[in-house]
């Protein structure tokens, strides 16, 4: 009975592995399927905000007898902060004619700052009071 039991042991196991896998030497066919990974839609949203690089710009100062938006109060000190705003602003309201300048990008990101600090203004352009004159200050950025 001894030399039966690894004969029943062997049996066994291979009608276990032949549960798992087939009997031995069996060939099965695998049909071959493909899934195809369905997406759910997301709900999360991505904002991608993209800052624009300017390269620089032009700055337009121009004598105006009309503002839709309250002007700024040239203030020499406040001015004096961003030289080429103030003397381009000084200028035109001085000659009472236009007067441009080429602004740098640092020029630019100093005169972006000035304006929201000072003004409310949107869209590049601002009127700026100076004494009794009234001079509209628009700014042309490069991309």
């Amino acid at each position: 009975m001894t030399d039966s039991l690894p004969r029943v042991v062997v049996v066994a196991l291979l009608l276990v592995f032949a549960g798992c896998g087939g009997a031995p030497g069996a060939t099965e066919t695998q049909s071959e399927e493909t899934a195809t990974p369905t997406e759910a839609p997301s709900t999360t949203t991505e904002t991608v905000t993209a800052t624009p690089q300017w390269r620089g710009g032009l700055l337009i100062v121009s004598p105006t007898n009309e503002t839709e938006q309250p002007a700024v109060e040239y203030d020499p000190d406040d001015f004096g902060e961003v030289p080429t705003l103030n003397e381009t602003v000084v200028a035109a309201a001085r000659t009472n004619d236009t007067v441009t300048a080429d602004l740098s990008s640092e020029e630019l990101e100093a005169i972006d700052a000035f304006v929201d600090d000072h003004s409310n203004a949107t869209g590049g352009t601002f009127p700026v009071r100076v004494g009794n004159r009234t001079v509209e200050v628009s700014i042309a950025r490069e991309a």
